[in-house]
């Protein structure tokens, strides 16, 4: 019976020493989980930062194709004011207009003499 007990006692020793192996291995885990940890967040970070650069870029893309849009809506809009105005400085559009609704005539193709009433230097004075 002694004997059994200084083997359940040396058993125990045993036993005690695994525990405080493993107790020794559990308090470095910390350290390794910590890094673990930190390394996550920083992927997460890397990532987060990724799908933000992804988003920025299809804004900006859509926000070109917007200004192209209205660019070319503007060029379409002045090509026309052109055509409009040409029409309206046409020559012939203007004596019509004048002749029309101002009620003037137009002259004769021979020149008018004019007389002088005044001289230049009455003028200067």
């Amino acid at each position: 019976m002694i004997r059994k007990i200084r083997r359940s006692k040396k058993k125990k020793k045993i036993f005690d020493q695994i525990k405080l192996d493993e107790l020794n291995a559990n308090l470095h885990r910390p350290r390794t989980s910590a890094r673990v940890l930190v390394g996550i967040i920083i992927i997460a970070l890397l990532l987060i930062g990724s799908v933000f650069q992804k988003v920025k870029i299809i804004q900006l893309a859509q926000e070109v194709e917007g200004l192209n849009r209205e660019r070319q809506l503007i060029e379409e809009k002045n090509a026309e004011l052109k055509t409009i105005l040409l029409k309206l400085a046409d020559g012939k559009r203007l004596i019509k207009v004048a002749e029309d609704r101002l009620e003037m005539v137009f002259p004769d193709t021979e020149l008018l003499p004019v007389e002088e009433k005044y001289k230049a230097a009455d003028l200067c004075d």
